[in-house]
């Protein structure tokens, strides 16, 4: 209520906007709501009447068939991670008594020969089952078409980035593991925000979920 007693109404020609919980967006409009055109800008003569014919759905499509090329670009990037990650580590495994004997050098006197080796199975182990979460998510993200699954894979993505630096005191950073997990965390930042722009369209819609659009009265 207001001043005076008096009780406040919500304007009926607004729409409103839902997220769920799994991150996606949802818009409320009023019954015969139409959006308004936006103005032209002066400084873009030349592109304003190619921006007039561009109607929401059209303008959807497009969305669309940009966001469905950077998802399959994504895929690429997360096998081409796979392949070189199951190269590395079966590497890694192989030269294990050189690794090993390496790292004994610098931590001479400090750490036995038995507890690097425990710290090598630990740290190889651990690293194992990060792999299976990061492209498990990775590969979670793509099919289930998700914002929140695009979060939660640059979470983990960020993780990794940050545990290359713990694996360098056992010899096993990697620079280009590294390279590769920052660019799938900045393309998995970026696919969530293309993916929400592209919920709030509407129709047009990847994986043929439909119109994210409801009606509402007030």
């Amino acid at each position: 209520e207001g001043e005076g007693g008096q009780t406040q109404q919500l304007p009926v020609n607004t729409p409103v906007f839902f997220q769920n919980p799994d991150g996606s967006y949802l818009e409320g409009v009023p019954p015969g709501y139409k959006e308004r055109t936006p103005p032209r800008s002066p400084r873009l003569p030349d592109v304003n009447g190619w921006f007039d014919e561009l109607d929401a759905p059209t303008l959807g499509e497009e969305f669309l068939f940009i966001y469905t090329r950077h998802e399959k670009l994504f895929l690429s990037l997360l096998l081409m991670e796979l392949l070189i990650e199951v190269t590395f580590n079966a590497m890694y495994v192989y030269y294990r008594n050189y690794t090993v004997r390496e790292v004994a050098i610098i931590y001479h006197g400090v750490l036995s020969l038995q507890t690097l080796w425990t710290i090598f199975w630990v740290m190889f182990a651990i690293e194992s089952a990060y792999e299976v979460a990061f492209y498990a998510t990775g590969f979670w993200a793509v099919i289930s078409d998700r914002p929140s699954a695009y979060q939660w894979f640059s979470q983990i993505a960020l993780f990794g980035i940050l545990g290359q630096v713990v694996l360098a005191y056992m010899n096993k950073f990697n620079l280009l593991i590294f390279f590769f997990r920052l660019m799938a965390y900045i393309y998995a930042k970026f696919l969530r925000n293309l993916r929400q722009s592209l919920a709030l369209l509407g129709p047009a819609q990847p994986n043929g979920n439909g119109a994210n659009q409801l009606q509402f009265d007030l």
